[in-house]
């Protein structure tokens, strides 16, 4: 599960617990940190949007996308579009 899932599930948890603070506070700081890590990696960002995308692909990069380092650069998140004909002649296939 993602950490910002997580996190939020949190939240809902604790609504009546009389702990929400806390969980909000722990939702908070995570959506800083991934924003703050979004901003930093903005060239890896475009990098991908330039390689990935054409318009013939099925992906999408969304203007928000998870971020992840890796040892040498970072992991950009992208959509990939699957349509119900592809996977319908794959099922019968």
């Amino acid at each position: 599960m993602l950490e910002l899932e997580r996190l939020a599930q949190d939240v809902v948890d604790q609504w009546e617990t009389g702990h929400l603070a806390d969980a909000v506070r722990a939702l908070a700081a995570e959506l800083a940190d991934l924003r703050t890590e979004r901003r930093a990696c903005q060239r890896y960002i475009a990098k991908a949007r330039n390689d990935a995308l054409t318009p013939d692909s099925n992906l999408d990069i969304g203007d928000h996308p998870l971020t992840a380092k890796a040892e040498d650069g970072y992991w950009i998140g992208a959509w990939v579009m699957v349509r119900h004909d592809d996977v319908q002649e794959a099922e019968h296939g």
